[in-house]
């Protein structure tokens, strides 16, 4: 059960920080128990500490990826291999 929590937060992280317990169960195909159970199983009190938690992790992958300056197409000839992976990377990255 906590697998299918699992793949659908990673399917749609975003989505997750606004759910309520009763609609990420639905939407895994679980019982509510399960997804409180998954949330702590990770270390949290419950579901609203997972998703302030994921929130935050969501706002810094945003930053992160703004300041790379993919975001603005800063990639030019001047950029080292090193720059374009990061750059690369943080375009294309899979959020969790």
């Amino acid at each position: 059960m906590e697998t299918a929590v699992a793949d659908h937060l990673l399917s749609d992280p975003s989505a997750v920080v606004s759910a309520t317990t009763a609609e990420l169960a639905k939407a895994a195909g679980v019982s509510q128990a399960s997804v409180v159970r998954f949330a702590r199983s990770l270390g949290y009190e419950g579901l609203p500490a997972l998703r302030l938690s994921l929130a935050r992790e969501l706002t810094r992958l945003d930053v992160e990826h703004e300041l790379s300056g993919v975001a603005r197409g800063r990639i030019d000839a001047s950029d080292s291999l090193h720059d374009l992976a990061h750059k690369i990377g943080g375009s294309s990255r899979t959020r969790v």
